[in-house]
């Protein structure tokens, strides 16, 4: 994604990208003051600097890879300055479960800002805000089907489901 290629997009709201995309450009969405939310791939390796800075409304970034992608920091406004979750001082940087502390490492300027995806979780699974079901190991099959608060508090809440390799259902 080119440098400043949706800058200033005053009417742009939520952002979804392709699977394809491995960069986001410098200052790519600098002042879209109505964007509340966006995803980002798995895909994604870097993001350029000043990326979402003044993005007044921007509450959600949802990071979809278990690895931090590399943040191209500028001396001068950071790649979240302004944002609504900064200026509000909340948690808005969702990363997938388990990888909150390699965002945290990784983005230490950022790091107040970052919190898990998951709104459930039991022993090697997890299901997060976009309905994603992880099942890590065979004894996450076993306490998913065997859990009273997750499976059958949240079963309607799965869009899709990852089993990881070797587990078997």
């Amino acid at each position: 994604m080119g440098d400043g290629v949706l800058k200033g997009c005053d009417a742009l709201k939520d952002v979804k990208l392709p699977n394809d995309i491995t960069s986001i450009g410098k200052m790519s969405f600098w002042q879209c003051i109505n964007l509340t939310n966006i995803t980002i791939p798995d895909s994604v390796t870097s993001i350029g600097e000043r990326a979402f800075a003044y993005c007044s409304s921007l509450e959600s970034i949802i990071m979809l890879s278990n690895t931090p992608p590399q943040l191209e920091n500028s001396e001068y406004v950071g790649i979240f300055e302004e944002c609504q979750f900064v200026t509000n001082n909340t948690k808005g940087i969702k990363v997938p479960a388990g990888c909150v502390d390699a965002y945290k490492t990784a983005w230490t300027d950022w790091a107040d800002y970052i919190t898990d995806n998951s709104i459930a979780s039991g022993t090697d699974w997890t299901l997060d805000a976009n309905g994603l079901l992880t099942i890590k190991t065979d004894a996450g099959v076993e306490d998913w089907k065997k859990n009273q608060n997750g499976r059958y508090k949240y079963v309607k809440q799965v869009k899709s489901a990852k089993i990881l390799e070797g587990v078997r259902i």
